[in-house]
């Protein structure tokens, strides 16, 4: 959480989720437009038509076309993507909100300062959805920092139904920031330029009335609920794979997760610990059984 964020009070992050919010007509033009030129058909946001959101907003993410950025697009996150790119991601965001369905939504925020979410607009009741933080995700994917497969832990947490035969999970070979990008460079000492989309999109105003949106502070999760689950590893050189609750870190603070890995390894029984991006730990026990793990687990996140 960056410190101004943290130290903001309530009621600004109201005003930016308020004007957020406002603004989603813009962005489902976008979406709108764009989608009915590639797939010939209305866009619809729900479980089915995600995945394939995903795809079509990482094909036009440097498309051009005279739209203003979303809110949040105010260079903190160096998104280096035009304005259509930028209104494709935000309208992504509102699909994953509209999720399972494509319904409407009920908005809240984060109330919490010591929450690492705090000012994150959600869709109500769901506060583990902070769809707010998905253009910092969108940032890493253009910086070449990740795949897009990391998109699929996206959409298990947002509630999208599981890839299929018909609905493939996203692979990282689909999108590469790199390649995308040479591909509409000049060529031929500029005489051909690359295949950039220009979309010419009549943008409907803002929302005059805008939903309510609620401050939300919940209760403080327990140890039980943060390390809930232990399992058999799928690494070789490891025994069991352990999940850690997303929520985690805010509840805990930065500092005390930074150390749980170290913290776990320390516990008898325990031969070695590797945590993997957040949520995963892989712990090598050979002599105990998975609720011994478990156990062991939740006494060093004490």
């Amino acid at each position: 959480m960056s410190a101004d964020r943290a130290s903001a009070p309530i009621e600004t992050h109201l005003d930016h989720a308020r004007c957020w919010v406002a603004e989603e007509p813009l962005s489902r033009a976008v979406m709108d437009a764009v989608w009915r030129a590639e797939h010939g058909t209305d866009y619809a946001p729900t479980g089915r038509s995600t995945r394939a959101a995903v795809r079509l907003v990482v094909r036009h993410l440097w498309d051009d076309g005279d739209v203003p950025r979303p809110a949040w697009d105010t260079g903190e996150l160096d998104l280096d993507v035009t304005p259509i790119g930028a209104r494709l991601i935000d309208a992504f965001m509102f699909h994953l909100a509209r999720l399972p369905d494509g319904g409407d939504v009920r908005w809240a925020i984060e109330g919490d300062p010591q929450v690492l979410s705090y000012g994150q607009p959600f869709p109500w009741p769901h506060d583990h959805r902070t769809v707010g933080a998905e253009p910092r995700l969108f940032g890493w994917l253009v910086a070449g920092q990740y795949g897009l497969s990391e998109l699929e832990k996206v959409l298990y947490r947002e509630g999208a139904p599981p890839a299929d035969a018909d609905d493939p999970p996203l692979r990282d070979s689909e999108f590469s920031p790199a390649r995308a990008r040479r591909a509409l460079r000049p060529r031929l000492g500029g005489l051909i330029r690359g295949t950039a989309r220009t979309w010419d999109i009549a943008l409907p105003e803002p929302l005059h009335e805008v939903p309510e949106i609620r401050v939300w502070r919940r209760e403080p999760l327990t140890v039980e609920e943060l390390v809930r689950l232990v399992g058999p590893s799928d690494l070789a050189d490891y025994t069991y794979l352990l999940w850690l609750d997303e929520l985690a870190e805010g509840e805990w603070g930065t500092e005390k997760f930074t150390a749980y890995e170290r913290r776990l390894a320390q516990e008898p029984g325990i031969e070695a610990v590797f945590q993997e991006d957040r949520e995963p730990v892989y712990v090598l026990a050979p002599t105990l059984t998975a609720e011994q793990v478990l156990a062991a687990a939740r006494r060093a996140a004490g």
